[in-house]
């Protein structure tokens, strides 16, 4: 703990002087807050709260500087605290910007860069050599690239995976980035933002998934569909409570109504708290008598039809978010949310690759010597293509913007490509091996002239 202030604290001494007013008033309070070393000997959460307190004050001063200078100096500070920091206090900071939803702000964004540096530094092939490592560099490089641009996370939070994809994002190893920074810092075992108080009783919902069967056409082009979903939902009989009419909750016994219990040991840094879930009450605080109805749960299952708007270009794995139509949260707590996963059945001719379209025609050896106009079908209907005199066997012809809509923009759109393939005939009938041979035949009578 005391290495972590002594990299905060030596940071804000190393504050280059300047004539700027602003700048000198930054410094100024960076200094201010380095006179905190006094509070370095306290080991308890306190301490976490305090560091907290001085992160939070650091990044929110440099906010409104947005110069590659400044956020570098914060970068650097973040990697400093990232690795002299005990695993506790990381998680601690981790968590509670994590469950801020306060992702899309400056200072979150240079946190997330200062963890992925960390991150990548350990699972680095060149530096970890154990099996799944190279994997695991491939998954955090892919969610970071995720987490720091804000359209991309955008993208992800309304179609998924499929959905970067499809705008071009390159993501090869992919993984939920939210779930893989969250399982590598292990940040379940806290119930909030440093207090030792009883868990909230209300909890988000569940979310919920759907599987959404398409056919060629309504994948491209996007379409309306109204689907059926089985969810909880609060029951009326209880209003929601769990507790059977009549009847009150009462403090838990085990944790005394805090919903938590506390187990302590001594370290040579001192003393070593660890704040669990008490599995008497699930964390609530509180016991009660349970509703008939729906168990003590306080939701009940039902069916509900949803209007769903599909988007043009999706395409199998493909996700939607409906938000609040997952099931619904425990003592008034929030609803999850739904998420349709697409499948999109195959077409028996066209087939998909990515935005363009590929289709395969069959012409004869006449037709690619003399040219022609086919008839070729498309999502748009059957158009004319024209075979160019001369087209050799396995020539793939454009029809431009015949394609798929990019995925968000579908004012673009990709190609559908025509691959030639020149039937030859094995049998000939009299009358075509005589042409044939005349032909041949003049091809021989004109070769010594090509030579000249």
């Amino acid at each position: 703990m005391k290495r972590a202030f002594r990299v905060i604290v030596s940071s804000f001494e190393a504050l280059p002087d300047s004539d700027d007013k602003s700048y000198q008033k930054r410094r100024h309070v960076l200094e201010s807050m380095s006179r905190v070393k006094s509070y370095v000997v306290l080991v308890d959460l306190k301490c976490y709260a305090l560091v907290l307190d001085i992160f939070h004050h650091l990044l929110a001063s440099l906010k409104d500087d947005h110069s590659s200078m400044t956020l570098a100096y914060v970068e650097s500070i973040l990697v400093g605290i990232l690795i002299e920091v005990d695993d506790l206090l990381l998680k601690f900071l981790i968590f509670v910007l994590y469950r801020s939803h306060h992702y899309s702000c400056v200072y979150l964004t240079l946190f997330l860069c200062a963890a992925y540096r960390k991150l990548a530094r350990s699972y680095h092939p060149d530096v970890n050599k154990e099996p799944g490592a190279e994997q695991k560099f491939k998954e955090i490089s892919n969610a970071y690239e995720v987490l720091s641009d804000d359209e991309k996370r955008s993208i992800y939070d309304k179609y998924g995976e499929a959905g970067l994809k499809g705008a071009g994002a390159g993501m090869g190893d992919f993984t939920n980035p939210f779930d893989l920074f969250e399982s590598l810092f292990d940040l379940g075992g806290f119930g909030g933002a440093g207090t030792r108080g009883s868990r909230s009783r209300a909890t988000e919902g569940e979310d919920q998934v759907y599987k959404l069967v398409l056919n060629f056409k309504e994948a491209i082009f996007g379409v309306e569909k109204e689907i059926e979903i089985s969810r909880l939902e609060t029951c009326g009989t209880c209003n929601g409570s769990g507790a059977k009419p009549g009847t009150q909750p009462t403090k838990c016994t085990t944790c005394g109504g805090q919903g938590q219990v506390i187990s302590a040991a001594r370290t040579p840094l001192g003393i070593f708290q660890q704040v669990s879930t008490c599995s008497a009450c699930n964390g609530t605080g509180e016991t009660l008598t349970p509703c008939n109805t729906c168990g003590g749960d306080g939701r009940v299952r039902k069916s509900k039809r949803i209007s769903l708007k599909v988007p043009a270009g999706v395409d199998s794995g493909s996700r939607l978010r409906v938000r609040g139509e997952g099931n619904a949260g425990k003592r008034g707590g929030p609803p999850g949310d739904l998420f349709v996963v697409i499948e999109v059945l195959p077409d028996p001719v066209l087939k998909r690759d990515d935005t363009n379209i590929l289709y395969t025609c069959k012409i004869s050896y006449i037709d690619a010597i003399l040219g022609t106009t086919l008839k070729v079908p498309t999502v748009d209907g059957t158009v004319d293509l024209k075979i160019p005199a001369g087209t050799q066997p396995g020539t793939t012809l454009v029809m431009a913007k015949k394609g798929v809509p990019l995925l968000n923009k579908p004012n673009i759109r990709g190609d559908q490509l025509v691959k030639v393939q020149v039937e030859i005939p094995k049998r000939l009938s009299d009358d075509e091996r005589k042409l044939i041979e005349e032909l041949a035949d003049l091809n021989k009578a004109k070769a010594p002239n090509s030579r000249r």
